[in-house]
């Protein structure tokens, strides 16, 4: 080891270097901290996916069932699953409620640490809704235009909703317990009748609908454009460290599928352009087909990670109120988060997003942002 004169030089000069060193050592620390978090927010977001995958699933097979099934069978319940669906098992069927919610690999919102440990969280994400609650909701849609309508209905109630029951539930008055649980109880029932609808649902163009139309035509007209960025913003702002890492990490996760999807669409256009006999024009038809089919579930279940998962009660609700007249856009969320998506091989077009590749504006299009909420 170097031996430091003595003289008040000297010292000066050793106190500069160990000064120097505790720099980047400090330094070298903040990196490894970020990249916690950031792992943990991969960690977080893709327990969440995998939560609600599997919900989804369990959904799909008590619809299958005799007694559920055939109440529903109007709204496909009997169809086939689509492929970006996993075979999953032991999904966990209970609402999950507000218990856990907002924090990273399921942990109480505010925690620094989600207490992983070994290289996956062994912590089961809450859902913030129920699978046997989704399947009675699906009993009460009809054909698979009705689907939409009924889902679409759900969502302007809750929006009208949310605000005046946060206003009640903040100001902590008599009533504020109650208007919390309804509220939580509302946000249930809404990501459980979305969970039915796509698991029910024959045609998921139905559900890439619903993103498109405003909730109330007159006050989108009067407002003449998206509140995407409102909607995205208030989310952001609400966002602890934790939150802000699952969510980006959520969105990203989301974003890359959705570009891997895009990348075989596109390659499956081409073979149908060039299909030289019918049967190669239906193969590639209906692998496209099965592909816009995936997106649809993989927003889904990506809205569901959110809002059942991620988010608090609050934070979700607050979320709808914020996007009136609109429903919530992850799209939208996602381009504040990430950056605008430019798709997989192309630049952007005019107006945020090309016929080929289906992305839309900030409030969604019809395929890369097919999720209501």
């Amino acid at each position: 080891m170097k031996a430091w004169p003595t003289s008040a030089k000297n010292n000066s000069q050793r106190i500069a270097h160990l000064e120097a060193v505790l720099a980047r050592r400090v330094a070298t620390a903040e990196a490894l901290l970020r990249e916690g978090l950031r792992l943990r927010g991969r960690c977080a977001a893709a327990a969440a996916m995998v939560a609600q995958l599997e919900a989804l699933v369990e959904l799909r097979s008590l619809l299958q069932k005799p007694s559920v099934s055939d109440s529903a069978a109007p709204c496909g319940a009997a169809a086939a699953a689509p492929a970006a669906l996993p075979s999953a098992a032991g999904a966990d069927s209970s609402c999950g409620g507000a218990a856990g919610r907002g924090g990273g690999c399921g942990s109480e919102r505010g925690s620094s640490d989600c207490g992983c440990t070994g290289p996956a969280c062994n912590i089961t994400p809450p859902l913030g809704w129920s699978p046997g609650v989704a399947a009675a909701a699906a009993a009460a849609m009809g054909a698979d235009g009705e689907c939409s309508n009924w889902l679409h209905g759900q969502l302007r109630d809750l929006a009208l909703q949310c605000g005046c029951l946060l206003m009640r539930t903040c100001s902590g008055g008599p009533s504020a317990a109650a208007a919390a649980r309804h509220l939580e109880s509302l946000c249930s029932n809404m990501l459980a009748s979305l969970a039915a609808a796509t698991a029910a649902t024959r045609d998921w163009r139905q559900l890439c609908a619903l993103s498109l139309s405003p909730l109330d035509a007159a006050v989108a007209e009067r407002l003449a454009c998206s509140s995407g960025g409102d909607f995205a913003d208030s989310v952001v702002r609400q966002l602890h460290p934790e939150q802000h890492a699952s969510v980006e990490a959520l969105c990203r996760l989301v974003r890359e599928r959705d570009g891997r999807a895009t990348a075989a669409i596109q390659q499956l256009l081409l073979e149908a352009t060039g299909a030289e006999n019918a049967a190669d024009l239906a193969a590639a038809l209906d692998g496209i087909e099965r592909l816009q089919s995936a997106r649809v579930h993989t927003i889904t279940a990506a809205t569901l990670a959110l809002y059942g998962s991620l988010l608090t009660v609050e934070q979700a609700a607050v979320a709808a109120a914020a996007a009136w007249p609109w429903a919530p856009s992850l799209c939208a969320l996602a381009e504040m988060l990430l950056g605008p998506d430019h798709g997989p091989s192309q630049p952007p077009a005019a107006g945020g997003g090309t016929a080929a590749d289906g992305r839309g504006s900030a409030r969604g299009g019809a395929s890369a942002d097919s999720s209501p909420l």
